[in-house]
């Protein structure tokens, strides 16, 4: 599952489902954008479901996707900035596991 951040024209979503995604989400701010990928994928027969979603709101990102395309949106400094939200927790591992490991394998 793809969820595209900022899709634009939609090329990365479009993309995503032609290639066999089993579901394909693309947001962005503008309704323009969204409405360029919503007639460009029912030209193509491909199922992409698009919404309006602001990464700079307080809203989560949609759940239940594997992978996130977010290349454009980077462009702008504010939404850069969010990037640190959109991933996903680090596990943290615990006391001295790195350096156990680092003498596994010395």
């Amino acid at each position: 599952a793809v969820l595209e951040l900022g899709c634009g024209n939609g090329l990365a979503a479009l993309v995503a489902a032609a290639s066999g995604a089993r579901r394909v989400l693309a947001t962005d701010v503008s309704p323009r954008a969204l409405d360029l990928t919503r007639r460009a994928a029912a030209e193509q027969r491909l199922a992409v479901d698009v919404a309006a979603f602001d990464a700079r709101g307080p809203e989560p990102l949609p759940a239940g996707f594997d992978l996130l395309v977010a290349a454009d949106v980077l462009y702008d400094a504010s939404l850069a900035l969010c990037r640190r939200r959109w991933a996903p927790p680090r596990r943290r591992r615990g006391p001295g596991a790195g350096s156990a490991a680092r003498r596994a394998g010395s």
